[in-house]
Parts: C-alpha cells; sequence; structure tokens
C-alpha cells in the first residue's frame, strides 16, 4: 500500500496514517465542512461525475478536463447510477446532461432531485447543467445548479475558470 492509499486521519495523528507508523510520509489532515476527511486520490486529483452525457461528448468533456485542470472525470447513465457512485465515492463536481442520453430523461428533473437528496452530502454537491440553451441553463440555477456551460463552450477560457472555481482547485 502507498502512504497515503485508504488511510482515514484523524487531527490528532502525527506521523503516518496508521497508529505506529511513524516512517510513513505526512500528508496532514484533510477538511470538508469541519469534519475530518478520509484521504484518497480526490483529495489530489478532483473527481467530477458527469450524467447522462453519449459515449463522444462523455469522452470529449473526460478529455478536456482531464488535460486541463488534472480532473478524473468518471460516467453515470442516471439518476440511480449517479447516487451509486456519489454515495460510494467523493466527487467535487456533477456535471449533468440537459437530455440524458440513455433514455431522454431530464437532466434538470435529475439536478432538482439531487438537490433535494436525503443525503445532505450529495444535496451538497455543486451541480452544473451541460447545455447550449440560455432558458435550460436558468431554470437549472433555479433547480439549485451553479452556472453552467454547453458543449460549444467547453474550451473556452471562461468555462475551465469556472470549473476550476467549483473545483477548488
Amino acid at each position: 500500500m502507498d502512504a497515503g492509499e485508504g488511510m482515514i486521519w484523524t487531527a490528532p495523528l502525527q506521523w503516518g496514517g496508521r497508529e505506529g507508523d511513524r516512517h510513513a510520509p505526512l500528508h496532514g489532515p484533510r477538511f470538508l465542512g469541519g469534519k475530518t476527511m478520509a484521504h484518497d486520490d480526490s483529495m489530489a486529483t478532483p473527481r467530477i461525475l458527469s450524467v447522462g452525457q453519449c459515449g463522444f461528448d462523455g469522452s470529449t468533456i473526460a478529455d478536456h478536463l482531464s488535460k486541463h485542470l488534472g480532473a478524473r472525470v468518471e460516467a453515470a447513465e442516471g439518476l440511480d447510477e449517479a447516487r451509486r457512485r456519489l454515495a460510494a465515492g467523493t466527487f467535487r463536481l456533477v456535471l449533468v446532461n440537459r437530455i440524458l442520453d440513455a433514455d431522454g430523461s431530464s437532466g434538470i428533473d435529475l439536478i432538482r432531485a439531487l438537490k433535494q437528496d436525503p443525503d445532505a452530502a450529495v444535496a451538497a454537491l455543486p451541480v452544473m447543467l451541460v447545455s447550449n440553451l440560455p432558458d435550460a441553463q436558468s431554470e437549472a440555477r433555479e433547480a439549485g445548479a451553479v452556472p453552467g456551460f454547453g458543449k460549444s463552450e467547453l474550451k473556452r477560457p471562461e468555462t475551465l475558470e469556472r470549473i476550476r472555481e467549483v473545483l477548488g482547485a
């Protein structure tokens, strides 16, 4: 096991990731919302969940955000899969397509469902709509999303900056 892999850090811990292991590198505790978090790659490599993109658009978004922001983008087809993945991992951002590719359902309805999720950590995650339509972006913000972007805007510097700010990168 590499130092830091799969370890839980608590505030009093000074050295290493396991009690008694004083030779592992010191990385320090990770905090989010006042709670000590388990250390995982998502703290160093921001993880983004992309929901409802077609294969081509999903890979274009993932490649671009990986190259320019060092992010790891993972895919989910719909709400149920998104909830499972969010419960199993630490993500910093959720990107939602306006119309989900798998079944044609509404991405804005998915945003509403995530923002009303009974799991407070899921409901608190920033969500962006991926759509070129201004009315859809406005509706997504009303549903609790942060300002998103259209696929045609993906490669604009201001889009990368907006995503960077949300990721805290």
